[in-house]
């Protein structure tokens, strides 16, 4: 069978691989099956165009990313597919539809054929061969089991993902190397912080690929690809410390030169100066950070388990080390007072990031805090539009939609017009290319949103 999968575009503020679908085209691809990645981000086309993909690739089967804030855009898509050609079987997966099915499948229908919760790399194979043996499953929520041992996966396709055709807009904004590749290397998360959806979307156990396996995705994508850098998007990459010494220590024994990077956020309470010190030497150069607020009693009310003088010592530490760190920061939880928010804004300034990010809180569909702010009907206004955390998401029960923006601008304009910030940012522009996509994101962030 022909299958279609689709990165939809929602002008996020990065274009980089999608590697949730490369992982499902592999998949596919060794089932015998033929597949093809349509990244709409990158190619810089949307609902509309979709016909004329279908005209020339004669799918089959078509599935679709699904994330909670672009809901509506997803069903254009499915809309578009199913007005032009009934036949063709429709899949969603993503974490929307891993978190709230049902709603999921209700807010989609009649466009929609199937959806796939979980971790869907084997299950979306024996949907497939289902289909192909007109033999199609009677529910339509098809759910997944963790996959327990990863280096089962085949590596994600990357030849429809090619690195060096992706733009200088990674995840993390800047970058040290081109072209850059973005890897997993681990799934779940055991914290619990009640406004992220991590432990219930990828369990509350840390697994890893093997580091062999990691080494030769990382060969592959160097020989295959030319890839200079590599950037770590797990959600929590220094979990387990020997596993990240031993990863540094192959990556140095075998005098393999790139450069790393965690844009993803790592826990900042799991490093230490050791830990710090052999990634360093491995090539590490930039941490992101989950410090998310310089209020401890915000902190502590989103479950956080840190104290801010331990986030100070931490990023002194990453500093002493040489590696970059980046600070995220979030903005607008449903308790929060002005004061709250004004306390995170001089506590970024007061710390010795290179980079910091303050993005505004998306109530996300299982977390604690959404299930929270639903009984105490703090859940109104929900904004499907709000495509990235530039956007406010929701109607915040204390503070209007004007304040909350102001407040935001005023986190980066603060932080950012630092001399020494202002300097480091100049300074990691790395061509012309790169500065209009850093200009773009300031756009989105400061100009565009505040007038949606």
């Amino acid at each position: 069978m022909k299958i279609l999968l689709i990165k939809p575009r929602m002008h996020p503020d990065n274009v980089q691989p999608p590697l949730g679908l490369g992982y499902l085209a592999s998949t596919i691809i060794n089932s015998r099956n033929n597949v093809s990645i349509l990244d709409f981000e990158l190619l810089g086309k949307g609902e509309k165009d979709i016909i004329n993909f279908i005209k020339k690739e004669a799918p089959h089967i078509i599935g679709i990313q699904c994330y909670t804030y672009g809901m509506n855009i997803v069903r254009e898509y499915l809309k578009t597919i199913k007005n032009y050609k009934k036949s063709i079987f429709t899949i969603l997966g993503g974490p929307q539809v891993t978190s709230a099915p049902i709603e999921t499948l209700e807010y989609m229908s009649p466009y929609i054929d199937y959806l796939i919760t979980g971790e869907a790399e084997f299950e979306i194979v024996k949907l497939i061969n289902c289909l192909a043996a007109d033999k199609p499953p009677s529910e339509k929520i098809i759910s997944s089991s963790l996959i327990e041992n990863l280096d089962d996966l085949p590596f994600p396709l990357w030849e429809q993902m090619n690195p060096s055709i992706y733009p200088p807009a990674p995840h993390g904004a800047f970058y040290k190397n081109f072209p850059v590749a973005p890897i997993v290397a681990s799934r779940g998360c055991p914290y619990n912080c009640y406004f992220c959806e991590a432990t219930f979307l990828s369990g509350s156990r840390v697994r890893y690929r093997s580091v062999e396996n990691i080494m030769e995705e990382i060969k592959y994508l160097i020989d295959r690809f030319g890839v200079k850098e590599i950037h770590f998007v797990d959600d929590n990459f220094t979990f387990k410390k020997d596993f990240v010494m031993n990863f540094c220590d192959k990556i140095t024994s075998k005098g393999i030169k790139l450069s790393f990077a965690c844009p993803n956020g790592i826990r900042i309470d799991s490093i230490d100066k050791e830990l710090l010190l052999m990634m360093k030497k491995a090539g590490f150069y930039s941490l992101a950070v989950g410090i998310e607020s310089g209020s401890q009693k915000t902190l502590d009310k989103i479950n956080k388990k840190i104290k801010l003088e331990e986030i100070k010592n931490k990023v002194k530490l990453i500093n002493e080390v040489g590696i970059s760190p980046v600070g995220f920061f979030i903005i607008g939880l449903p308790f929060e007072k002005i004061e709250d928010i004004e306390e995170t804004i001089n506590f970024a300034c007061s710390l010795k990031l290179n980079l910091a990010n303050f993005m505004l809180y998306h109530p996300l569909p299982k977390t604690v805090l959404f299930e929270q702010m639903k009984n105490n009907g703090d859940i109104k206004d929900i904004n499907l539009n709000a495509i990235s955390f530039s956007h406010i998401a929701y109607k915040h029960p204390k503070i209007n939609r004007s304040t909350l923006k102001y407040l935001q601008i005023k986190a980066f304009v603060k932080f950012f017009m630092k001399p020494e910030i202002l300097l480091w940012t100049i300074k990691g522009i790395k061509s012309f290319k790169h500065f209009r996509y850093i200009i773009k994101r300031i756009q989105r962030w400061l100009i565009t949103s505040w007038f949606n």
